[in-house]
């Protein structure tokens, strides 16, 4: 069943899991892996209830990250082609020739980035939700009157090679190599919960959700 749930993960298809698996077996299953141009299911967050709640489920190995209300944005790139999914996985490449653009400009072969996308106020603090997808309907694709805003927390794939195995701190390290630091999610390493009700109180203040605290293993 893991073999399973893992290749369906990165195939995105049934159909084509009980293929591989009912024609080659277990270990084709095992050798599925993330490729550009499939997207793949999001990591989903469960609430805490506080900053000693995350602290104490996480044993204290954290990093916390702000938690945009925006979309969900799942960047695929491979040469020069650049397609974005949302979160539920539906394609967003016609309506967000900025993040096309972002995605050409990086410094790789190929890549599969995980963030968020929202929109901006005149003075930089982010609209409401509802205004983000406004921004994101197709007539207005590339408006210049309401930028957005690109925050990337997660790097899945890199010039051919998955991540998704390894730990958390090594994939923002690679992420912090590729994406230029205006572009990356807020984060901090908390030394305490005090830090963690530190950095809740600066989204909130910045007008954003609050956080996301991440075990770094």
């Amino acid at each position: 069943p893991d073999a399973v749930r893992r290749a369906a993960l990165f195939l995105g298809d049934a159909a084509s899991v009980a293929h591989l698996a009912l024609t080659a077996g277990a270990p084709a299953l095992d050798g599925v892996t993330l490729e550009p141009f499939v997207p793949v299911a999001p990591m989903l967050a469960e609430p805490a209830e506080n900053a000693d709640d995350a602290w104490t489920r996480l044993e204290g190995s954290l990093a916390v990250e702000t938690k945009y209300d925006g979309v969900r944005l799942q960047l695929h790139k491979s040469g020069d082609a650049v397609r974005v999914w949302s979160r539920r996985l539906s394609e967003l490449t016609n309506v967000l020739p900025e993040a096309i653009a972002l995605g050409r400009a990086l410094p790789a072969r190929s890549a599969v980035l995980d963030g968020e996308v929202f929109a901006l106020r005149t003075d930089g603090r982010p609209l409401a939700f509802q205004e983000t997808m406004s921004r994101l309907s197709p007539d207005r694709a590339g408006e210049s009157e309401v930028a957005l805003a690109f925050r990337f927390f997660d790097l899945l794939f890199v010039d051919g090679r998955a991540l998704v195995d390894e730990r958390y701190d090594a994939r923002r390290a690679a992420l912090e190599r590729l994406v230029p630091a205006s572009h990356l999610s807020a984060r901090q390493v908390p030394t305490s919960p005090a830090d963690v009700a530190a950095f809740f109180a600066y989204a909130i203040e910045a007008g954003h959700e609050g956080l996301i605290a991440k075990s770094l293993a």
